[in-house]
């Protein structure tokens, strides 16, 4: 039996089924609360003699005295931090939520370095990199769009006025919720009126590239050597609809064959980035070209699966988590079968509404990069 240790948020869809899949497959899942802390979970390093470094946490359905001799993968999902009481007084915020940084850090680069890793910690900071992906795309022989990122206003107006079509990106995904509306954002066709002025355009960097004219998007899950590609259609799309998030219910989804090459590719530049799994987006232009975007370390897979049924990823992605080599993984048929399907219509609505009893639901900022 196989323990893999899942650091996420609540309600986390993914985390739930893989957790579900896992255990019908005879493994053990430990899912990780960051959120819970401090009120409803601890964390305790020793460091004694003898070499002695012992790390354990509780919370109210897990308990390990040694996390390192107990887990055997840690599948680094979405770890989120601390989310500290409301009556905490205000002058005591900073302080705190600086020394928990400190002490939230030292978990998770402390614990468990001999379990295998989804991704490594070490490699997060540049696989995150839009910047660096880009530049790692280029290397390997990715054609990729002209690019600006920047606060520079100056330098944003000449990007402008230099491309014909140009779009905006946001770096993360931004939220702002105000009662019962919910804002987001998302990419956008961006023009020279459409900017605000500079004391505002300075306040905050953003991804500014030339708009792609695209026959559809692809989607590119990989898993080790196992790349499952979707062909995302968006032909009957508005010219101005460049986000296709916004849409992706109303878009058909097919399987899609990858040539080599561009197979090749992308596990290149997963070595290069010193991940095992990752989420590509491609845009192929009118010529046929394929267009490198970006790649998430983390990305949303699962929904594939259930917009089509000839994705088995969850099945893939169990298998791929508890394999040896994981690097060089190649899907084999499973002795038992765990669809997407089934979790949704079985378990998911129940497990949801429980996580959301038992947890603290997010409300700061989640990532362990932050």
């Amino acid at each position: 039996m196989i323990t893999v240790f899942i650091p996420t948020v609540v309600a986390d869809i993914h985390a739930l089924a893989v957790k579900w899949a896992l255990e019908k497959k005879g493994h053990k899942a430990i899912i990780w609360y960051g959120n819970d802390l401090p009120d409803r979970a601890s964390i305790s390093i020793e460091c004694g003699s003898d070499n002695q470094y012992v790390i354990s946490v509780q919370n109210s359905e897990v308990e390990l005295s040694d996390i390192d001799s107990a887990i055997d993968i840690v599948w680094l999902r979405r770890p989120s931090r601390v989310q500290l009481p409301e009556d905490i007084h205000d002058s005591d915020v900073i302080v705190a939520q600086r020394e928990w940084k400190q002490f939230e850090n030292s978990f998770f680069w402390g614990i468990s370095p001999n379990a295998d890793w989804i991704n490594p910690m070490h490699s997060l900071y540049r696989a995150e990199s839009k910047p660096i992906q880009l530049q790692v795309a280029k290397k390997i022989g990715f054609k990729t769009p002209i690019t600006l990122f920047s606060n520079n206003p100056s330098k944003i107006r000449s990007f402008l006025s230099n491309l014909e079509k140009v779009v905006f990106k946001p770096f993360t995904q931004g939220l702002w919720i105000n009662g019962e509306d919910v804002s987001t954002s998302v990419t956008t066709i961006i023009t020279q009126e459409s900017l605000p002025d500079d004391d505002v355009l300075c306040l905050c960097p953003g991804i500014f590239q030339e708009l792609i004219d695209k026959k559809y998007e692809l989607r590119v899950t990989v898993m080790g050597h196992e790349i499952y590609a979707a062909k995302i259609e968006t032909v009957d799309l508005p010219k101005d609809q460049v986000d296709t998030r916004i849409v992706l219910d109303e878009l058909p989804i097919f399987r899609y064959e990858l040539p080599q090459e561009i197979k090749n590719k992308c596990i290149n530049l997963m070595q290069e980035l010193n991940i095992v799994f990752g989420c590509f987006d491609f845009a192929v232009d009118q010529r046929g070209d394929y267009i490198f975007l970006e790649i998430n370390q983390m990305g949303q897979f699962l929904w594939l699966e259930e917009k089509n049924k000839d994705f088995n990823l969850l099945d893939s992605f169990t298998n791929f988590i508890i394999s040896e080599n994981k690097r060089e993984f190649k899907n084999t048929k499973s002795k038992i079968d765990v669809t997407f399907k089934e979790f949704l219509d079985k378990h998911a609505k129940k497990l949801v509404e429980l996580e959301k009893v038992n947890h603290k639901s997010r409300t700061t900022s989640w990532h362990v990069l932050e």
